[in-house]
């Protein structure tokens, strides 16, 4: 059940946190690329922006990759663990929540 719970909590976070962002990675750098189109012309932003936003559009797709990769990894576990549930508590599936 711990393992359960901390496999569970790490998915919850990991969720929680790219909610957080208000935007994914790919609808960021759509944003930032209409934002260059508008203020350029040209479709790049001045130097002094664009090497930030760069960098954060970057992390944002690393963060984003991690926490599909915990989903693939952590996945499998919180999945069972439901089934396991369900069948202690006699079929009732909201017992697959806990």
């Amino acid at each position: 059940m711990a393992v359960t719970a901390a496999v569970r909590e790490v998915l919850a976070m990991s969720a929680g946190a790219k909610a957080g962002f208000g935007l994914s990675a790919d609808e960021l750098g759509q944003e930032l690329l209409e934002i260059a189109v508008h203020r350029a012309g040209v479709g790049r932003l001045p130097e002094d922006e664009d090497l930030p936003y760069g960098r954060m559009y970057a992390q944002q797709k690393r963060f984003e990759a991690f926490g599909e990769h915990l989903a693939t990894l952590l996945g499998p576990i919180d999945a069972k663990a439901g089934e396991v549930m369900t069948a202690l508590s006699l079929g009732r599936s909201e017992a697959a929540a806990y």
